[in-house]
């Protein structure tokens, strides 16, 4: 659902946004900055975010995309490729922190981790690598043992076009299945070199909401995202050629 922003006057006297526990006057009004008001419609809720920072944000994102992929008109090796995937992910990562702060998506809420989740090769090549060097044996094993028990239902997951089918998405939903790479904590232990899809997931839902995976929620977006995914999929069409391959984050490790 598409969320209306206005221009958003704050208080002097009200703490600030960035967090600091300051009020507005003594922290962040100082920096002459361009802030922005979104009504949620669910329940009305105003949430405020400081636009400068992503209009400084996005043109670095811009900058990086246009002069080091868009520029690019060969063939590219997969070592350069993930480099450059990894610098994207860096700038995308900067364009998002002024929303991260007011949506409902923090550290330990994990609700979004039940949904199927789609990554492109090169994601799943980064993903591997970062595994190879950050997970010990048995750690693996773990991992193994855990794709293996749910390898009927996500052999069954299909996708067009970037996209599952809906019936395959009501039954991945309703199986109820974690994320095989949440650790003992309920953390993301591959959260440095998550896929796009889930880096742009950010809504302002209550949590409660996002309970039932099947429920909708108010998602931000933002041109500058369609932007990323486009240059994602550059980059594996560099790599992999126009074949390349979007999978389930989790299919990519069945065993046959």
């Amino acid at each position: 659902m598409q969320i209306n922003a206005s221009l958003a006057i704050i208080p002097k006297d009200q703490l600030c946004i960035c967090g600091s526990d300051k009020f507005f006057s003594d922290c962040c009004m100082k920096k002459d900055h361009i802030y922005e008001a979104m009504t949620l419609p669910d329940t009305g809720r105003q949430v405020i975010y400081d636009q400068t920072e992503i209009i400084m944000a996005v043109k670095i994102l811009n900058g990086f995309i246009e002069s080091r992929i868009d520029s690019i008109n060969s063939e590219l090796p997969q070592v350069e490729a993930i480099r450059k995937l990894k610098r994207l992910y860096e700038k995308l990562d900067n364009a998002l922190k002024p929303i991260e702060k007011v949506t409902s998506c923090k550290q330990g809420c994990n609700h979004c981790c039940f949904l199927p989740i789609l990554s492109s090769q090169l994601e799943n090549e980064l993903i591997k690598n970062y595994m190879s060097e950050h997970y010990s044996t048995d750690k693996l094993a773990e991992f193994e043992y855990k794709i293996n028990q749910n390898k009927d239902t996500l052999s069954q997951l299909i996708h067009i076009n970037g996209r599952f089918m809906d019936e395959n998405y009501k039954l991945y939903s309703t199986a109820n299945i974690p994320c095989s790479f949440l650790d003992s904590d309920s953390n993301c232990s591959i959260y440095n070199v998550r896929p796009f899809i889930c880096r742009k997931y950010l809504v302002f839902n209550n949590p409660t909401v996002c309970e039932n995976t099947l429920n909708k929620t108010d998602q931000y977006y933002s041109t500058y995202l369609t932007k990323v995914k486009d240059s994602i999929i550059k980059l594996n069409k560099l790599t992999y050629g126009e074949n390349f391959q979007y999978k389930h984050i989790l299919s990519w490790f069945l065993e046959n």
